[in-house]
This record gives structure tokens, sequence and C-alpha cells, in this order.
């Protein structure tokens, strides 16, 4: 069984494509009904290939992806959408030449990944800013250092910004007040004779 057929496959048919090397048993025949990946048919007793999604038509495809607006996921992966549908690829560049959908390619120029196309967003841009976007010169090679950017910013007539350094002023600590022990003169003449410091102080600290 492929994901390039179409069509269903009797257990006859694919014993045979092990080219009689291999007896296929009843255990895997079981395993192939109870997969999601795999139709398997009771009266014909034949098994096909289940694909994500049951698309075979441009019509059908329109309504998966638009069916996608407000997902998390809008994008619809286009292998995904090939194995259930081996020659999806005309109805792609059709529906793309018509504006119905938004194809993004990889480098090699095949499609990745499939939008619908909301042509109620689609905005008009003005010829003369389109001019003046397209006028805009892009370094074709990368920049070497921060010199020759600057070069080519002042040759626009652009400024750089000056990065100003100040200086982090130190937090002085404030001096921890230390206790006097410095002892305590009676100046009444008439007490001279007691001597109350020792018990001033003590009632002091």
């Amino acid at each position: 069984m492929s994901k390039n057929e179409n069509r269903p496959l009797s257990e006859k048919t694919l014993q045979s494509r092990t080219n009689g090397r291999y007896h296929v048993p009843r255990e895997v025949w079981n395993i192939l009904k109870a997969s999601g990946s795999v139709i398997f048919d009771d009266i014909t007793r034949t098994y096909s290939f289940k694909p994500a999604h049951n698309v075979r038509d441009k019509a059908a495809l329109l309504v998966l992806l638009k069916s996608k607006r407000g997902q998390d996921v809008v994008a619809q992966d286009y292998k995904e959408l090939k194995e259930g549908w081996p020659d999806i690829l005309p109805a792609v560049q059709e529906l793309e030449r018509e504006g119905q959908i938004i194809v993004f390619r990889g480098k090699d120029g095949s499609p990745k990944h499939l939008y619908w196309n909301d042509t109620d967003l689609n905005v008009k841009v003005d010829s003369e800013f389109q001019k003046y976007w397209n006028d805009v010169k892009i370094p074709t090679t990368a920049l070497v250092d921060n010199s020759e950017l600057a070069k080519m910013m002042a040759d626009s007539g652009l400024k750089g910004i000056e990065v100003m350094h100040t200086a982090v002023k130190q937090q002085v600590k404030p001096k921890s007040k230390k206790r006097s022990n410095k002892r305590i003169k009676i100046t009444n003449t008439h007490l001279a004779p007691l001597d109350y410091s020792k018990d001033l102080l003590s009632e002091l600290k």
C-alpha cells in the first residue's frame, strides 16, 4: 500500500508486493485495520491510505484553507495535502494565479505552505510609494564593520546615535555614631564629697 495510490488494494495485491519473499501473518492485517492511517473496507476486503485531510479538488482545498481562519496555525502544510492528493500541484498553481490562495515556497521553488487569500484585506499601494520603495538601495554585501556603516549613514545625511557614558556615583555609607564615654563633670560644689558620675553613666547606657 502506497500513499501515491488512490485506489484500494486487496490483501492479495499487497502480498504480491513482497515478491513472495514474505508471508504476511494475520496479526499484521489486524494491525493495519486498527491503524489510524488506513481505511479498511469490510465489503471489498481492501485497504487504502487514510490522509490527514480528505481533499481531492480545488473546492475542498479552499474550504480547508478558509476553515483555518482564527486558528493558532493558519498555514497548511503542502506535503500533508499531497499525501492524500498526489496530483495537487496543478490545482495549487491555478488557484495561485487566480489570487485565491497564497503559496510560500522553499529555496527549490516547490510549495511549502498554503494560505487562503482573503481579498477583502488586500491593499492597493500607491504607485508613487512603490517607486520610492524600489529606489531604496540595499547593500549587496555584508557590512564589514561599524566604520563602513557610519560612512553609509553620513553619505545619506544621517547621524549615528551617540552613546553617553555616565559615571555611576558610589554610594557613601553613612558613618555610624560612636557612643561617647566621656565622664560627666559635676559642677555643684556642695555635692563635691559625693561622686554620682558612675550611677549617671549607667543610666545613660
